[in-house]
């Protein structure tokens, strides 16, 4: 009893952090019933955690809506935890009480009445996502409209919005790229010393083709990935989990993901590289390596980093006899070999000085520091990261041991090999980089109940009803 109750009540803690930072006014009042019902999900029984729910979920509502100082964050948001801290502090008073009224009427519900309500969760809390992430920041949508495509910038996202209409336009992509770069930034500003500077081309071209030119389509279509993804991350973690227990790890990827409209991080090429990284992990966990490996050559059209994910699809897939059929198992690396290759060349040529040694990154020294910094990129967006942090972490390490090897080899995999990357090569404000940690983390923190109730189908599990 004792070990499940700290489980229910480190569910409780990781949604009451990803809910609160993220779904306000007025649908806010919805969130104790919410975190509620997926602490009821991790003790579907009649043991005595479960009616230790409402007092949990009172205690956590006044733990989470306790406001954090923003100066004590190794990274500070310059819009979002603001406004959470003054959201969460209107409610505090009394959020207590509402929670455990809203715990109490969680549990009354008949055990039968979760599964089907799995669905409708999942997409109350999607829907509640991308609403407040559009809402934060309607300005944005406007400002995406009005770019010439040759106005000053001052910063890689604004930068990246003048190559897009660039593009739109009929110019060619790295022509494109150099001269936003090259005219368009301040004097003082210094053009990228190394050819991994310039983005590859697949975001921009995705944009160019999927938006048909249209500029408010980008932030649509950013949108649109946001539920696809939290959709998908479902849909791999039904393998293992039943319905209403595959909900928690969308909820916890949510924020991540859809900050990236407030914040104007959605044009970075990180994220565009992860929601075809996510999309494909569905089709993986089923043993379908045709679309999983297509979605997974489009990504190393975006982002760098995509080589290692590539390498260890192949490595995984090899120990999956399902994944047929085989040679595509290689497809994601050959394609993210040529993409690289034909960049180097284009960038190199364009930059004779890049062939004498600037190809790749150099080693920058911030090791753990740059760390440490990277980690606290989510606390900004979820309520109390100074808590939810150690507990995802811990989440994620018996999630990863609960999966089956080829998983635990593409997802522990990708962890390692981006750690030892950002520990080598990280440095300054280059804490974005999580985009490609924090949402692995957040899934396996997610999917930790395979250790407790096994595998559909294996003897071994406890009964789940």
């Amino acid at each position: 009893m004792f070990p499940l109750l700290l489980r229910v009540a480190g569910v409780g803690l990781l949604a009451w952090a990803s809910l609160a930072a993220a779904i306000w006014q007025p649908a806010f009042l919805l969130v104790p019933f919410l975190v509620a019902w997926m602490m009821r999900a991790c003790a579907p029984g009649s043991g005595p955690e479960r009616w230790a729910i409402p007092l949990l979920n009172g205690l956590l509502a006044w733990v989470v809506a306790t406001p954090t100082d923003p100066g004590t964050l190794p990274v500070r948001d310059f819009l979002n935890h603001g406004l959470v801290n003054q959201h969460l502090a209107f409610w505090h008073p009394w959020l207590w009480a509402w929670s455990v009224l809203a715990g109490g009427a969680v549990v009354s519900l008949p055990t039968r009445w979760l599964r089907p309500m799995a669905g409708w969760i999942l997409g109350l809390v999607i829907a509640g996502f991308l609403l407040q992430s559009a809402l934060l920041n309607p300005a944005f949508f406007l400002g995406m409209a009005q770019d010439s495509g040759m106005g000053i910038t001052y910063n890689d996202n604004s930068t990246y919005r003048q190559v897009y209409h660039r593009v739109v336009a009929g110019q060619a992509y790295y022509p494109a790229y150099i001269e936003s770069f090259m005219l368009l930034r301040p004097p003082t500003d210094s053009t990228p010393a190394y050819a991994f500077g310039y983005r590859l081309p697949g975001s921009f071209l995705i944009w160019k083709y999927l938006t048909s030119g249209y500029p408010l389509g980008v932030p649509i279509l950013f949108l649109a990935l946001c539920a696809g993804s939290m959709v998908a991350v479902y849909r791999a973690g039904r393998c293992w989990l039943e319905p209403e227990q595959a909900v928690l790890a969308p909820v916890l990827l949510g924020p991540i993901l859809t900050y990236g409209i407030p914040g104007w991080h959605l044009l970075m090429a990180d994220y565009w590289a992860m929601f075809l990284f996510l999309l494909a992990l569905p089709w993986f966990a089923l043993g379908r390596v045709g679309p999983a490996a297509l979605l997974l050559s489009v990504s190393t059209t975006i982002r760098e980093f995509m080589l290692a994910p590539t390498l260890l699809f192949l490595l995984a897939g090899l120990g999956d006899a399902r994944l047929r059929p085989r040679w595509m198992l290689g497809l994601p690396l050959a394609s993210c070999l040529v993409v690289l290759g034909a960049h180097l060349f284009v960038v190199n040529t364009a930059f004779p000085e890049m062939a004498h040694g600037g190809a790749v990154v150099g080693y920058r020294g911030e090791g753990f520091v740059f760390l440490a910094r990277m980690l606290h990129f989510g606390a900004p967006f979820y309520a109390r990261w100074d808590l939810m942090l150690p507990v995802v972490f811990c989440f994620a390490f018996v999630g990863f041991w609960g999966l089956p090897w080829p998983m635990r080899i593409l997802l522990g995999g990708h962890l390692l090999a981006f750690f030892i990357f950002a520990w080598l090569f990280g440095e300054g404000v280059r804490t974005y980089w999580a985009i490609m940690v924090l949402p692995v983390v957040m899934i396996l923190a997610g999917w930790f109940l395979t250790v407790r109730w096994g595998r559909p189908g294996d003897p071994g599990g406890e009964d789940r009803t």
